[in-house]
């Protein structure tokens, strides 16, 4: 028996009934069984895709396509191969679904930028050198946070408040708290306090006693490094 022509073996592919003899060829002929399993990989592709809205691609694609497959041998030799209207919508349907991809690639946000670390310290004790945490200063979008992680610290009763303190060691301004029970925080900092040389980062233990001044505990303490830059 001659191989069965394209609209037969998209009729098998589809569940179709064919006559026995064709079924029995497509499970004897390799190249026919290959034919009909890409040809139901296609039918899938239409069924995931039953809410695309279908476009007729133009001539020239079809037969460009056609001339591709005759080029390279994919058909047998004598065979005549016709492109029935079923898989020209299967194909069509597969080409849709493969551009929605490429479109979403396309237009797709682009990701969202990495937060760059310009200075770096590590936090001890006044009284050791024993690293306790660490605080790094941050940029994203022109934005720059101080972000800071320790180790348990206790405020006994009290809360722990961060501090940026001058070179000049005689200057410090608060920059907000370490909330309660937690042991990360995120600060805003502006590039004009930086400039201006709060480097010194400070954690204190302070007392609920209504005075905004530094309460002269420290239990960490680290210089930020302005001149390591990003890592």
């Amino acid at each position: 028996m001659t191989h069965p022509d394209q609209d037969t073996l998209v009729d098998v592919a589809l569940g179709s009934s064919a006559p026995a003899a064709v079924t029995e060829h497509v499970r004897s002929c390799a190249f026919c069984a290959a034919e009909v399993a890409e040809l139901q990989a296609t039918v899938r592709a239409v069924r995931d895709g039953a809410d695309e809205v279908l476009v007729e691609p133009p001539a020239s694609v079809w037969a460009a396509v056609l001339s591709d497959l005759d080029r390279d041998g994919s058909a047998p030799p004598g065979a005549v191969r016709r492109w029935s209207r079923g898989l020209v919508a299967a194909a069509c349907a597969a080409g849709i679904t493969l551009g929605s991809l490429v479109t979403y690639a396309l237009t797709r946000p682009d990701p969202a930028p990495a937060p760059v670390r310009l200075a770096s310290a590590e936090l001890t004790p006044l009284d050791s050198r024993a690293q306790v945490g660490e605080a790094d200063l941050v940029s994203l979008d022109a934005t720059m946070t101080l972000q800071v992680r320790t180790e348990p610290l206790d405020p006994q009763g009290g809360y722990l408040e961060i501090w940026l303190i001058n070179r000049d060691a005689k200057r410090m301004v608060s920059i907000g708290m370490l909330p309660p029970g937690t042991a990360a925080t995120a600060l805003p900092v502006t590039r004009q306090l930086i400039d201006q040389g709060y480097v010194v980062v400070d954690i204190s233990r302070e007392a609920f006693d209504d005075r905004p001044e530094h309460s002269g505990v420290s239990l960490a303490r680290g210089t930020l490094d302005l001149t390591a830059g990003a890592r």
